[in-house]
């Protein structure tokens, strides 16, 4: 008997093994939050915390992946994290950074909607078109932990958004404060 449970048990751990090799923490140690993002197709800049005026920026690239008519098309994420006071509300930061950022927003992300956990956060999905004519989907998380308040921007043309779209839900769903 414990012959037959001992290969469902492997199996089990082979697989978490196998899942949770590919995806990593990312820590963004100054605003005490964490997200997860596959090993496997993205990367972080080598030259990692940009700091500007009063901010540090994180970049993350997906590897290239090719469109219908043989372009290459690289997705981003962006984190920008900053020093707020402690009495600064989500709603107020988020507008505050959402002016600065014009696109037309089709989706209202919160909490309790239940892909974005973490509770002192608002996001939007929407659209914009760049210099060059192209489309694009962007994410917008807002977030504010520890007095710091924390944009996290996901970019992607529209063309492959529908298709990709789980993988920025992926690093939604996995942003949490860490101690």
């Amino acid at each position: 008997m414990l012959k037959n449970q001992f290969k469902p048990i492997l199996c089990f751990v082979i697989t978490v093994l196998l899942c949770s090799s590919l995806f990593s923490q990312q820590i963004i140690k100054e605003a005490g939050i964490r997200f997860n993002l596959n090993d496997s197709l993205w990367k972080r800049n080598a030259n990692q915390n940009d700091h500007i005026q009063n901010a540090i920026i994180y970049r993350y690239k997906r590897t290239p992946i090719e469109t219908s008519d043989g372009k290459q098309v690289i997705p981003n994420i962006t984190v920008v994290v900053e020093t707020v006071k402690d009495s600064l509300d989500i709603m107020v930061f988020s507008a505050m950074k959402k002016i600065k950022t014009p696109f037309d927003v089709e989706e209202v992300i919160t909490p309790d909607k239940g892909l974005l956990q973490y509770q002192n956060a608002i996001g939007y999905r929407g659209e914009y078109t760049d210099r060059t004519g192209i489309r694009h989907s962007i994410i917008i998380i807002y977030l504010i932990n520890k007095n710091k308040g924390v944009q996290m921007v996901m970019d992607i043309t529209r063309e492959l958004y529908d298709e990709y779209r789980g993988e920025f839900d992926d690093v939604i769903r996995s942003i949490v404060a860490i101690n």
